[in-house]
């Protein structure tokens, strides 16, 4: 495997982690299907239990404090979602990790792939591209931007918060 390529989206939509997927859908021309989900109180994997594909879009109606992992079939690699809620945002990691790694020149096509499909997006708040991201939520929107790390890029669709990051030259 290959350094895992991380899409972080902050949304208020539920059903975010579908247009991840469209993105390797089209860059990869390949079809991806839901494997399995699964339901954890805390990132410890707390109170884990498999749900059925058919009660994924019920699940995350009423997702408050726990979190749902999905993973997908695939032939490019290994590919899922986490998805957390906070009070009325939903936080995305959508990650691929290609069975093989992708030269720079494609990953720089991929990135640019996800900021058009992303960009001026009213649903996104907040969407970064990076490998082997680390991204901790719970600091609060722009201090967990400022702290992040392996981020390539981010797309700020909020313009209070873009104006507050201006100065971090990976903001679009």
């Amino acid at each position: 495997m290959a350094e895992v390529i991380d899409i972080e989206i902050i949304s208020t939509c539920d059903d975010m982690y579908k247009a991840a997927n469209r993105v390797f859908e089209d860059f990869f021309n390949v079809k991806l299907a839901i494997k399995n989900a699964l339901m954890m109180d805390s990132w410890s994997f707390d109170n884990i239990h498999e749900i059925g594909i058919d009660q994924i879009e019920r699940e995350l109606n009423k997702l408050s404090n726990n979190i749902m992992t999905i993973k997908f079939d695939s032939s490019i690699g290994e590919v899922g979602t986490y998805i957390e809620k906070k009070e009325e945002e939903y936080i995305y990691e959508c990650w691929l990790n290609p069975n093989d790694e992708l030269s720079e020149y494609d990953y720089k096509k991929l990135q640019k792939e996800i900021v058009n499909f992303f960009l001026n997006n009213k649903d996104i708040i907040v969407c970064g591209i990076g490998r082997e991201v680390v991204f901790d939520y719970d600091k609060g929107l722009e201090n967990s931007i400022l702290e992040s790390k392996n981020f390539d890029v981010w797309i700020v669709n909020n313009d209070e918060l873009k104006a507050k990051l201006c100065t971090m030259s990976t903001i679009i």
